[in-house]
């Protein structure tokens, strides 16, 4: 929709007319208070009013305090969610395990530490084989878990393995 547009010119002297017109206004409010003498009513009325202003003012702050209460919760939830998001996307991490014993025996356990302390022993470990040497892999092991780590081996007869392990869950 298209308005005819008033030129800045006539803008302005309308700005000038409105403001001669609150002066005058001011000044004659300004008589009438100097000339009237405060009554009864009116020291009712100011005492009212100021009591109406008092409670807008606590009002607010009430509404100020359950805001603050509700950015506090808000923020609260907010951490508890990026908690679950990291648990679900989980953490990688590389891992060398290592043999110096002879099939059938195997000597490959590591202790594996979490970045992330979990909150409860639930958690998944899965395990993506990198590269394999000196024989076979076998089975991997996941033992011993604990809140911050776990232990882990494989079963064949290869003398070095690397893998990256993917843990998620325990929340």
């Amino acid at each position: 929709m298209n308005l005819p547009r008033a030129g800045v010119r006539s803008d302005f002297r309308r700005f000038e007319e409105l403001h001669d017109k609150c002066d005058k206004v001011d000044t004659a409010l300004t008589a009438f208070k100097l000339s009237s003498t405060l009554q009864l009513g009116d020291l009712q009325r100011l005492e009212t009013t100021a009591t109406n202003l008092v409670d807008a003012i606590n009002e607010l702050y009430m509404q100020g305090f359950v805001a603050d209460q509700l950015a506090t919760e808000a923020a609260r939830m907010a951490k508890v969610n990026s908690r679950g998001l990291d648990a679900v996307k989980g953490e990688a991490i590389p891992v060398a395990l290592t043999n110096s014993s002879t099939y059938p025996f195997n000597n490959s356990v590591k202790v594996i530490s979490l970045t992330q302390k979990k909150t409860t022993t639930d958690y998944y470990v899965d395990i993506e084989l990198v590269s394999a040497a000196g024989g076979g892999v076998g089975d991997f092991r996941v033992t011993d878990k604990l809140l911050n780590g776990f232990k882990l081996a494989f079963t064949g007869a290869a003398t070095a393995v690397n893998v990256i392990c993917r843990v998620k869950g325990g929340v």
